[in-house]
């Protein structure tokens, strides 16, 4: 794609019903539908790593082959997030590029078609949005997440801009008309889900839907009936949404370094999914209390601190190895292709994982001792 090719000098013009291709683990009345296994990471932008050692992450990432990478929109721990993903943009060629994730309390409608359609630009359409209701972004600056019908406004607000240049949202008129390139395709809106009423959303507005509800049988059924029932009240084809997993991951040398380096991941993901209340969330019932004063004692300023409090809150409430279960992909090399195999055989086979490690040596390991083994047996599946 060159320059002239992708710059028009007008405005966006998208097709609304233009499908978004169909790819693997949607349900159908006769089960799943197997494919090729892909691979996604979050990555940690400065402070966390120099620039340098950030660019050059990215820069092995889209050499490895993952599928698409991101970054939090977390301002009050990394630099600013649509930043961090314009340095992505320019030192990669073919990964998918985008927030993992965003939300709609901290960037208003406008500003944020601005960004993905900027990012759009200059990764030379390789950008996807992907949206949840707000955590630690939110909660550090005293405010709320949104709710799911605020949610639902605001991705319904950011899909008209991109559309149409224009839209309503709360009352007041928005407008995006910069000039900018005609698009290929529409920016996918992969809608983030930790709950039943998110995920029926989802399948009522997103283009794609990154599932956080957990990796165990019962889960993963439960969740892509509620992604279904989401499609089918809005008239909409469940094969037309794209669906990705979001679990915890952590790989290293040997297990134990990876169990260990994975508890705040795992807390945090505890946090996020249950949070709202356990009603449909599948938690034993002998977890119950542990859970809710998990969630009374958890700690936002600590999010994501390895040896913080809420790393060590799971092990004294006794829910380390249940949220490891429920949420991780994690141990070594062996371990992580085994733990994919064994979800590919549920249906799963679209995974944007966590940050791999703040070691270096963990991006390498994913990309020369998982991915090689998962292509393989991908090809040898087709």
């Amino acid at each position: 794609m060159n320059g002239s090719e992708y710059w028009s000098g007008g405005v966006i013009h998208f097709k609304p019903n233009t499908p978004v291709l169909p790819h693997s683990n949607i349900p159908t009345s006769s089960g799943f539908l197997m494919g090729q296994i892909r691979i996604g990471l979050h990555l940690h932008p400065p402070p966390k790593q120099s620039l340098d050692a950030f660019s050059g992450a990215v820069r092995r990432a889209d050499r490895y082959g993952f599928a698409r990478i991101g970054t939090g929109d977390t301002q009050w721990h990394n630099m600013e997030c649509f930043v961090a993903l314009t340095l992505m943009a320019l030192n990669s060629e073919r990964v998918e590029i985008g927030p993992r994730v965003t939300n709609p309390v901290t960037r208003e409608p406008s500003v944020m078609a601005s960004a993905i359609v900027s990012l759009e630009l200059i990764s030379k359409g390789r950008a996807v949005l992907a949206i949840g209701r707000g955590d630690s972004s939110v909660h550090n600056i005293g405010l709320k997440p949104a709710t799911v019908e605020e949610t639902r406004d605001y991705i319904i607000a950011v899909r008209e801009l991109l559309e149409n240049g224009q839209t309503v949202y709360r009352g007041r008129h928005n407008r995006f008309i910069w000039p900018r390139p005609e698009m290929r395709q529409r920016i996918p809106i992969c809608v983030t889900a930790e709950g039943p009423k998110m995920l029926r959303l989802a399948g009522q507005v997103g283009d794609q839907v990154l599932i956080g509800t957990g990796l165990t049988s019962d889960i993963v059924e439960a969740s892509l009936q509620q992604l279904h029932e989401g499609a089918k009240a809005a008239r909409r084809d469940p094969a037309e949404l794209e669906v990705w997993w979001a679990p915890r991951l952590s790989i290293a040398a040997s297990r134990e370094k990876a169990l260990k380096d994975i508890r705040a991941s795992i807390a945090s993901s505890g946090n996020h999914a249950l949070r709202s209340g356990l009603a449909g969330k599948h938690v034993p019932d002998r977890l119950k209390e542990s859970i809710r004063r998990f969630h009374q004692e958890y700690d936002y300023s600590q999010h994501g601190d390895k040896t913080g409090k809420n790393a060590r809150l799971i092990d004294e409430l006794g829910l380390t190895e249940y949220l490891l279960d429920r949420f991780a992909v994690a141990g070594t090399p062996a371990d992580i292709v085994q733990r994919i195999r064994s979800l590919a055989r549920l249906g799963l086979n679209n995974f944007w994982l966590s940050s791999p490690g703040d070691d270096p040596a963990s991006l390498d390991l994913m990309g020369t001792e998982v991915l090689p083994h998962i292509r393989s047996e991908t090809a040898t599946a087709v």
